[in-house]
């Protein structure tokens, strides 16, 4: 009995997940019909929909017409919460966006060293370590100073 039951819970479980999953889908479809038409608000509507679900599509496309201000007024702090979600998801696309925003500071300080690590990720590079700075040479004691041997050489 309780294995029957706990059989019955596992597939209602995997089938709402999947219809979640494929109306989150849908959702993006039809946004990107809507979006290539030209008719932002809509796009915007059916992605606002399936963004909550995970769609890292949705989000990417979101993170546009935010940062574009298309259908929706402007606003790069909310593009970048799109961006930044949807590059977490692996969304390649939304990686490089978001490594465009750190570079440019849009909707985030600018963080060079943020851009080139998610500029990596969106190009399969590995990331980089952090180079130390290099230190200039002390100078050298038994030269005066401003002493300017060049001008001597003719």
């Amino acid at each position: 009995m309780i294995f029957v039951r706990s059989i019955s819970i596992i597939l209602l479980v995997i089938f709402i997940t999947f219809t979640i999953s494929k109306n989150s889908r849908a959702d993006y479809n039809l946004g990107m019909r809507y979006y290539q038409q030209g008719d932002y608000f809509s796009a915007y509507n059916q992605w606002v929909a399936s963004a909550p679900y995970g769609d890292a599509n949705s989000m990417y496309g979101l993170c546009l017409l935010f940062y574009h201000g298309l259908g929706v007024p402007q606003d790069y702090n909310q593009a970048f919460y799109y961006c930044y979600n949807s590059a977490m998801r692996g969304h390649k696309q939304g990686q490089l966006q978001l490594s465009s925003m750190y570079s440019l500071g849009h909707g985030v300080p600018v963080n060079q060293m943020e851009a080139q690590k998610w500029y990596n990720l969106a190009t399969n590079q590995p990331v980089a370590p952090i180079m130390p700075i290099p230190t200039l040479p002390e100078p050298n004691p038994y030269i005066p100073d401003g002493y300017d041997a060049g001008h001597t050489w003719d």
